[in-house]
């Protein structure tokens, strides 16, 4: 019996844990780099850590009509900036070109993994930032 409860309580932690969710906007911040006809360039900056868990994945969710539309994962960028004028000390970035348009229509989502180990091993999922696009670009 001491098992079972044991289980329950772990499943529940794991449950609470996964599902966590923060809209702290003042860590993740948009910029645009370049507009043209067709389309806006868009680098969004977030932090490598939050709450001592590691960035583990990084998605953009579009919407139409205010429905889910489409969810497609994007590459984690690493502190060399190329091009790119932003201080990017402890900080990830992707990219991502869209229509100027489509700005509020667009969602991104940082997951981060608890512990924050380079060797995988022992992972528990932590928390996810949700933000809209339209809300965190600087300029």
């Amino acid at each position: 019996m001491k098992h079972i409860t044991f289980l329950l309580i772990l499943l529940t932690f794991n449950s609470f844990a996964c599902n966590q969710v923060s809209e702290a906007k003042e860590e993740v911040f948009a910029k645009i780099i370049r507009r043209d006809s067709e389309a806006v360039d868009i680098v969004i900056v977030y932090p490598d850590k939050f709450e001592n868990a590691k960035v583990e994945s990084f998605s953009f969710v579009l919407f139409q009509d205010n429905e889910f539309f489409m969810y497609v994962d994007s590459s984690i960028l690493k502190h060399d900036s190329g091009a790119v004028e932003i201080d990017l000390d402890q900080c990830s970035w992707s990219y991502i070109a869209v229509k100027e348009s489509a700005l509020d229509d667009i969602e991104i989502v940082v997951s981060y993994r608890w512990p924050p180990t380079e060797d995988g091993t022992v992972v528990v999922c932590g928390p996810e930032k949700r933000h809209k696009l339209s809300e965190i670009i600087k300029n």
